[in-house]
């Protein structure tokens, strides 16, 4: 599988370990979103698995590299929220732990993702299994804010901290891997504020920029019904949609300012939001900015999405046509 430069001396670490035989028996992969921590924590299962790994990763030719490409190795498990859950909840855990304790000759591979969602419960019941590990069994959890984390499970983890390559390193990368110029590299990692996954997305069309951009415009000229919007919104993808408008927003913010931000080609924003924040001043996009951030903030409680989602297309509607709202 492709690994990005940036994670290759990880990649080195981790196999210098498993060649002399140091492999921890839980890895957290620590980072800020974007960087590929999921896809190396899936590299790092296969070198564990695999029958004859090399420095540049699994084999891609044995039985068990044949069974994790097509997603059927028994002995390799992802821990996640179950569909519509925010927390990782305590039977979750329990079940993963009686994985865990069975026996055998071979590895086992865990990966919790992300870290953050262990609830207090979860959190506890897998510092039994973190304490007292079963041979062959290697946790991987992959987290993003340290903070977030309880004291206990960082301190019974290999902590592996990953930060952010150059804004070159990741332009180039972005270029290569997607076959696209530098300029639209440059452009989308901007616009993505510095997020490679959310670059990614923009420049294959996977959740759409421009979506993004007519969803906004319509909403604001009040030619859809928000609920209906604010549902569509919540189904799927929703971080990346409200990623897309806190970028879109930053970038208007910085043309009412005069400021053409990093990767600008000098023709706009490329989405026609222009037109729509054209009259607004810096303050307004300002306020828009902080209001997406609210809505995420509070996406992290028990609220339903899609109300969150409304109230913000409610609170943008009113900012680019306050008639339209009573």
């Amino acid at each position: 599988m492709s690994i990005p430069p940036w994670l290759e001396s990880s990649c080195q670490h981790f196999y210098r370990m498993a060649l002399a035989g140091r492999m921890p028996h839980a890895v957290m992969l620590l980072g800020p979103d974007g960087l590929g921590k999921r896809g190396l924590s899936r590299w790092l299962s296969r070198l564990v698995l695999c029958d004859s790994p090399a420095e540049l990763g699994a084999c891609g030719q044995c039985r068990n590299c044949q069974l994790q490409d097509a997603g059927t190795h028994p002995d390799y498990f992802v821990c996640e929220p179950a569909a519509g859950k925010k927390q990782i909840g305590v039977d979750q855990i329990r079940e993963l732990i009686s994985g865990s304790s069975l026996t055998g000759s071979g590895h086992r591979v865990f990966v919790i993702v992300p870290a953050e969602a262990l609830n207090p419960n979860s959190a506890n019941a897998l510092l039994k299994t973190l304490e007292e590990p079963t041979p062959g069994t290697l946790l991987i959890l992959v987290a993003q804010m340290r903070s977030a984390l309880p004291a206990t499970i960082l301190s019974r983890c290999h902590v592996h901290p990953l930060t952010r390559p150059s804004a070159d390193q990741a332009v180039d990368w972005l270029s290569k891997d997607l076959q696209v110029s530098r300029p639209e590299a440059a452009s989308a990692l901007a616009t993505a504020e510095g997020r490679i996954d959310l670059a990614r997305e923009i420049l294959q069309g996977a959740e759409g920029l421009d979506q993004v951009a007519q969803d906004l415009a319509r909403a604001a000229e009040g030619q859809v019904d928000l609920s209906e919007m604010a549902a569509r919104w919540a189904d799927e993808s929703l971080d990346a949609r409200l990623s897309i408008m806190s970028a879109l927003l930053t970038r208007s913010a910085w043309m009412a300012a005069g400021v053409r931000s990093a990767g600008e080609t000098g023709d706009g924003n490329g989405s026609g939001l222009e037109r729509l924040t054209a009259g607004m001043d810096l303050a307004t996009l300002t306020d828009c900015y902080r209001q997406v951030n609210r809505c995420r903030s509070r996406l992290k409680g028990s609220l339903r999405p899609e109300l969150q989602v409304e109230e913000l297309l409610l609170n943008w509607q009113d900012r680019c046509h306050p008639a339209l709202v009573e």
